[in-house]
């Protein structure tokens, strides 16, 4: 199958974050399935993939044309499908980029309602509505969603970026409730598994920064020199 095998190479090419090269398998892919099977759950994935390129690229209108189409198609031909939630979970992230935060919030909420409770795409969407929260302000759902999804990853994904980065969101929700305390904690749990996965990163930068910014706050000296 030589479309599946042009949509392969997109995936490698996406993963290594060569967005050009995965761009150009994903169009071939999808201009074959379009001509031979069109409108078919196989034309959705190249939507998909297309749409993630896209926005990837910094186009997210176009992102968010592809993967509105690509759930078109899905939710007509397979609603039941895992590939539903992840396409919603998928026009959350754009929406959120692009600055509609309401309409985020609907399709990561209508994922969450497709998914089960204890999955790794759950606690995505429960991640993502986290941080929406929290950047609104509403800091008690900030923390009751993050609460969730750190749950999930300590079962399914333990001492994973993943879990970090839902420790590194739950330290932001105590810092903006000035719990200094409870934001360090939070901060160096993450930096923890940050140093393990992803030594000398930007994830490990940030955290040292807002560990750093904690201690400042708080007149911790000690805490400071952890840094």
């Amino acid at each position: 199958d030589v479309a599946a095998t042009l949509s392969d190479l997109g995936a490698v090419a996406l993963l290594e974050d060569d967005l050009g090269v995965a761009e150009q398998y994903d169009r071939e892919a999808f201009a074959i399935r379009q001509k031979l099977v069109p409108n078919s759950l196989a034309v959705a994935v190249s939507l998909s993939n297309m749409g993630i390129v896209a926005a990837e690229q910094g186009d997210l209108a176009t992102g968010a044309s592809y993967l509105r189409q690509a759930l078109t198609i899905e939710e007509k031909f397979a609603p039941g499908s895992a590939a539903v939630p992840e396409i919603l979970i998928d026009l959350g992230n754009v929406s959120s980029d692009k600055g509609d935060q309401k309409s985020a919030l609907i399709y990561f909420q209508n994922a969450l309602s497709r998914l089960a409770p204890d999955s790794l795409n759950a606690a995505a969407a429960l991640s993502s509505l986290s941080s929406i929260y929290a950047n609104e302000g509403d800091l008690k759902k900030a923390e009751k969603y993050g609460r969730q999804a750190l749950a999930i990853r300590k079962k399914l994904a333990f001492d994973s970026l993943e879990m970090a980065n839902s420790l590194e969101s739950l330290g932001f929700v105590a810092d903006e409730k000035a719990d200094r305390k409870a934001a360090a904690e939070y901060y160096l749990q993450a930096l923890a598994i940050q140093e393990k996965q992803a030594p000398e990163s930007l994830y490990t930068a940030r955290t040292s920064d807002s560990l750093a910014a904690v201690a400042d706050e708080s007149g911790d000296l000690d805490l400071a020199e952890r840094q």
